[in-house]
């Protein structure tokens, strides 16, 4: 497994984004506060997930296939927040998402962040727990998802200590 920096723009990030997004739509299609259901995307630009205020990454298995990513941009003046976490489903069950969020906290610390945020739905079982079991805290819902009822926001302080 190798971690390289991308972007959600250009290939493989594009598709695995668009993954994530159809992967979306189905789970929350019969929610009409979903933007996913209704074929709309958050305000996320590709600008804000570069040093210094962010980062996307994919992950790659042994045979250089694109497998997963995720990322963080700018929250706030304290905080990151996490965005496309995505594990492609023949993946998953390897600990991706953990070994994702580990670099992502990493990479918050060193970008001068003391916190990291992030929405997930409750829809996403594997994701909640994933977030719960490391130490984020709910937070009432934020951003693009505030109006959401199976929308989650959560929370996490950071530490260097933490990573």
């Amino acid at each position: 497994m190798e971690i390289r920096d991308g972007d959600q723009v250009t290939e493989p990030g594009r598709t695995l984004a668009y993954e994530l997004w159809c992967e979306m739509e189905i789970l929350y299609a019969d929610d009409p506060t979903a933007p996913e259901a209704n074929g709309e995307v958050d305000d996320l630009r590709n600008e804000e997930l570069f040093p210094p205020n962010g980062r996307f990454l994919i992950v790659y298995d042994d045979a250089g296939e694109a497998i997963a990513c995720g990322a963080i941009r700018r929250h706030d003046d304290e905080a990151a927040e996490i965005k496309r976490m995505y594990v492609r489903p023949s993946a998953r069950g390897q600990g991706l998402s953990r070994t994702i969020l580990l670099e992502l906290e990493a990479t918050a610390i060193r970008l001068g962040y003391r916190a990291l945020v992030l929405e997930t739905g409750l829809r996403q079982p594997a994701a909640v727990a994933l977030y719960e079991s490391h130490g984020y805290t709910t937070i009432p819902n934020f951003g693009f998802y505030k109006q959401s009822p199976l929308s989650v926001c959560y929370r996490r302080e950071l530490l260097p200590e933490s990573s």
